[in-house]
């Protein structure tokens, strides 16, 4: 109970690749562990007798690898169905079961017993177990379930209270969760302790496929528990829970949002004095180092390539460095680039300059290894080849690169049935691959455009045993096989010819009949009868759209009809007894019946409606005109400001006027420019001045609205500056609320000592009793001002997007042509925008990738834990030019998207923004297979935004479709297209909520 269960997995990797090293498997670490296991099994009516000795030998085999002893391994079985059937199972202390073969005996003499499903009294029996005499203090405690379905029979809404008191008793608890074929994942998320903890399979007899991966987790000790400041491998490791474990620099450290204070624990920043803020704390007596230095005893050290060293002590940062007695220096192989040291070897670390790798070897875009280049793609002992057709080769080796080729002792030839066309081998066979050249394929056949293999072509489309056939209409044929084409032809025992009730137009055989198929030549269809359009059949023409019993009828107004049939074709209408006549209240206006009351149809005759009414450009209907808007009790009305109204009905036309019995007249706030009542506060109407909205700071926006300046965000009605940027002074920080301080070698702006950094990165006031505010109290405007919004029975405290559950990466441009101070923008943009959904590991889940002559930096979707993680770490990135690669930038998107953290039942979408087109020509070429590999991901929408210089085409080539592509003539306009990208986001993705938090 006193080790934490959740840091075991994390070190798998790591003790894995040990045992391979020595010899080692998953049964030596089993035949070590020690551990107090409780195990559930569902035997409910879903999962069947089978299924139950499927569960049941998955239990054994997890057995068979342990030792079961009361020193070692104890274990306890709780089997449940619509109970917790008692006398089936066994305590962690139970004399009779503290041995393998006793164990295995007890599983044997199970039986299947059914019902509903009812887990939650399961986790309850598993709590009173591990409370029992029989559990250990010193030892680690695992919960195994295993499940196929969700907990029902009234237990749904008991289960998260169950677990929670469970997890609540024994926090370092590792719970294993089993899901089996109707599992619900929000129930075994939900059980487990972490997400890795969870394992599903598609069938019960697939159980064993997840057996070493189960067992890894139940026989791996915990890694040790490290302190801020000390060498570690994993986040785990580190024993705050509000610290990370650096990877570059393999030490604990406190993430972000997070610092050290003076008693060594990572504390929230906002709870820090920063004008007394130090660079390090001590944390068990040793100090934490900063970048690019090492730690070594207490002390933290750190020497460049090229900085003076000695060899009393091995302070040089690059890996591939060493003293050599006055300077650190690269290690034989490896030469310095300015930045670190790179070899040239294959496999070796490198740049992305030109001549980082030696030879032939180019470095790696994905790898930062030396890698074979695409001309020599066979890599073997060390060495790359690639022998084209007709080259020179030899048999020894197989080097050639075209897979239907080979060594045929003195060049690489194309193996039988196919030949050389001048770039690869092809055939000439049915299905053989195939090019593009004329008489790549022999015979009729012709190379598929989209198989790239050879096919019959579409005057023989008949395929049977490996050759093409196709006879017309006209054509001899033979009764033996019918090759005849036209679907509705058949041989008759000399020629193709139409079925009875079809013929032969010249193309196709063609009916007179109503639905019959028909082609467009005037007489293809009998009577009155047409070709339609789009259904390629006999249709009723439009004069007689009526269709009855086979006949087509239609009668026009004033036409003789007949009352025993409906033929009047005017909807309007109906036949008097003579002629088809309008209804009461309408008249024959030439063409149809129209009305002249307000909503009745019309034409745009102009005198077609009443009174001042006009008929509706879309409606079609008489409708009031713009000039009286305001519809009472079948009148229209409609007064201005400064025109008589009357005083018992508010007929005024401007929504911010009211009628004082006598004119209206603007509301208090709002004043008359001649036009209309404008305001000066936030989403009030405006003037396009430069003064309209400037006595609060506002600025007039395209919409004719008072809104906040570019780049800032709303909260009531005050406008706040994002938290981005350096600073020398006070002055220089856009937030009123920002004082300028000193971070190690830099210097910030951050929130001053009464405000705090919201979730949205605005400095907020801190309530007078010192908390900060709760969320139903401050989440405004459809943003949550102070954290993630909890969902409760009347729904949710933020509106806007906070409902839609996605999956997002932003691609972000940082190349040269940007400049430091737009890309202030470009970050302001990308967390404004990210900041309208709700980020958590349940509702929208964020990623980022930044680039430039390389990838910069990456956020996986499961980088941020909420809208605070996600503002503080965008904030913090660094600018850092060079050429635009943005292939290199799709392809990390995919990566992302092709990770585990990515769900496969949520829409995916990667915004991509950048200021210009790619360069360098590899780029350029590689681009297009980049964008293809992206949009293969599935349920993925690409969003292109281009700003300034951009490539139009591009763009377009980027996006997913054309209504997806944005562009803005400068960076200052970037935020002018936030409100068009949500809308078109929040409208195509899933709405579904999600499960309660």
């Amino acid at each position: 109970m006193g080790i934490p269960g959740i840091m075991r997995h994390a070190y798998i990797a790591i003790l894995l690749m040990n045992l391979v090293l020595r010899g080692g498997s998953v049964t030596d670490i089993c035949q070590t562990a020690t551990a107090d296991i409780v195990f559930i099994v569902d035997s409910s009516g879903s999962v069947g007798s089978s299924g139950y000795d499927d569960e049941i030998d998955f239990i054994k085999a997890i057995v068979n690898e342990l030792v079961i002893d009361p020193n070692e391994v104890r274990m306890g079985l709780i089997d449940y169905s619509t109970s917790v059937h008692t006398s089936l199972g066994f305590n962690l202390n139970d004399p009779n079961f503290d041995t393998n073969a006793e164990v295995i005996a007890k599983l044997n003499s199970l039986p299947y017993s059914g019902g509903s499903t009812r887990t939650d009294l399961a986790i309850q029996a598993a709590k009173n177990m591990f409370s029992g005499p029989g559990n250990r203090p010193d030892v680690p405690d695992v919960l195994f379930t295993l499940t196929d379905g969700e907990t029902n029979d009234g237990g749904q809404d008991l289960l998260d209270d169950r677990v929670d008191e469970l997890k609540a008793m024994f926090p370092d608890l590792t719970s294993i969760a089993v899901g089996v074929k109707d599992f619900d994942i929000y129930e075994l998320n939900y059980i487990a302790s972490d997400r890795s903890l969870i394992f599903t399979v598609d069938n019960f007899d697939d159980l064993d496929t997840i057996l070493d991966l189960v067992l890894q987790e139940i026989c791996t000790p915990p890694p040790p528990e490290v302190c801020v400041g000390e060498n570690c491998t994993t986040t785990d490791q580190c024993k705050d829970d509000n610290a990370v474990c650096d990877q570059a620099e393999g030490i604990c450290l406190c993430a972000h949002g997070f610092i050290l204070d003076q008693k060594g624990n990572c504390v929230d920043c906002h709870s820090i004095d920063f004008t007394t803020f130090l660079t390090s704390f001590p944390c068990d007596g040793i100090s934490f180092c900063g970048a690019n230095q090492v730690l070594i005893g207490d002390t933290c050290y750190g020497t460049k390539v090229t900085e003076t060293c000695t060899t009393t002590l091995n302070t040089c940062t690059d890996r591939h460095a060493f003293c050599n007695g006055t300077v650190c220096d690269c290690v034989d192989g490896y030469h310095w680039n300015g930045t670190h040291c790179v070899g040239s070897a294959l496999c070796d670390d490198c740049s992305y300059h030109p001549d980082s790798c030696g030879g032939d070897l180019v470095c790696g875009a994905e790898s930062g290894r030396c890698e074979c280049p695409p001309t020599l793609p066979i890599q073997y002992d060390g060495e790359c080849y690639g022998t084209k057709v007709t080259e020179t080769c030899t048999t020894t080796l197989n080097t050639c690169t075209d897979c239907h080729a080979f060594c045929n002792g003195t060049v690489c030839d194309c193996v039988d049935g196919y030949h050389w066309n001048g770039t690869h081998c092809v055939g000439s066979a049915l299905c053989d691959e195939c090019s593009y050249h004329p008489d790549s394929c022999g015979g009729d056949l012709v190379c598929g455009a989209e198989s790239g293999r050879c096919e019959c072509p579409p005057a023989l489309p008949i395929q049977y045993d490996g050759e093409c056939y196709g006879t017309k209409v006209t054509e001899t044929c033979t009764t033996t096989l019918n090759t005849c084409t036209d679907c509705h032809a058949f041989c008759n025992g000399t020629v193709c010819d139409c079925v009875d009730g079809y013929h032969w137009n010249g193309t196709h055989c063609v009916g007179s009949a109503l639905c019959d198929d028909c082609s467009y030549h005037p007489d293809s269809c009998g009577g009155d009868l047409v070709c339609g359009a789009e259904s390629g059949r006999c249709e009723c023409p439009p004069a007689l759209p009526i269709q009855y019993d086979g006949e087509c009828y239609g009668t026009k107004v004033t036409e003789t009809c007949t009352t025993t049939l409906n033929t009047c074709t005017d909807r309007h209408a109906f036949c008097n007894g003579t002629v088809c006549d309008c209804v009461d209240g309408y008249h024959w206006n030439g063409t149809h019946c129209v009305g002249s009351a307000l909503c009745d149809e019309c034409s745009y005759h102009p005198d077609s409606c009443g009174g001042d009414l006009v008929c509706g450009a879309e409606s079609g209907r008489c409708e009031c005109p713009p000039a009286l808007p305001i519809q009472y009790d079948g009148e229209c009305y409609g007064t201005r400001v400064t025109e008589r109204c009357p005083g018992g009905l508010n007929t005024c036309t401007d929504c911010n006027a009211y009628c004082n019995g006598t004119v209206c007249i603007c509301f208090d706030g709002f004043y008359w420019n001649g036009s209309r009542c404008v305001g000066s506060q936030i989403d009030e109407p405006c003037e396009a001045s430069p003064d309209s909205c400037a006595t609060n700071g506002l600025v007039c926006g395209p919409t004719y609205r008072c809104e906040c300046p570019y780049f800032d965000v709303q909260f009531e009605n005050e406008c706040y500056a994002l938290t981005c940027g350096e600073c020398q002074a006070d002055s220089d920080c856009l937030d009123p609320n920002q004082i300028c301080v000193v971070d190690g070698e830099a210097t910030i702006c951050v929130c001053k000592n009464d405000y705090y950094l919201d979730y949205c990165g605005i400095c907020s006031p801190r309530l007078s009793n010192g908390s900060d505010c709760s969320c139903d109290d401050q989440c405004l405007s459809g943003y949550c001002i102070c954290g993630i919004c909890e969902h409760t029975d009347e729904g949710d405290c933020c509106n806007d997007c906070t409902d839609f559950r996605s999956d997002i990466v932003f691609v972000t441009d940082a190349s040269g042509s940007v400049k430091t101070a737009n890309y202030q923008k470009i970050k302001a943009f990308v967390i404004a925008l990210g900041n309208a959904f709700q980020i958590s590991d349940i509702d929208t889940r964020i990623g980022l990738v930044d680039y430039s002559y390389a990838i910069n930096y990456v956020y996986p979707l499961d980088a941020f834990n909420d809208n605070f993680d996600f503002t503080l770490s965008i904030c913090s990135q660094p600018y850092s030019s060079g050429t635009t690669r943005t292939d290199l930038g799709l392809a990390e998107a995919r990566s992302i998207l092709l990770d585990s953290a990515n769900r496969p039942t949520i829409p995916n979408f990667v915004i991509v923004i950048t200021d210009g087109m790619t360069t360098e020509p590899y780029a350029t070429n590689n681009l297009p297979t980049e964008i293809a590999l992206l949009k293969a991901v599935p349920d993925t929408t690409i969003f292109a935004i281009g700003i300034g210089d951009f490539d139009t085409s591009e763009l377009f080539d980027i996006a997913s479709a054309p209504e997806y592509v944005y562009t803005t003539a400068s960076f200052d306009t970037l935020k002018t297209l936030i409100g068009q990208i949500l809308i078109a986001i929040c409208t195509s993705g899933s709405s579904e909520p999600p499960p309660d938090k």
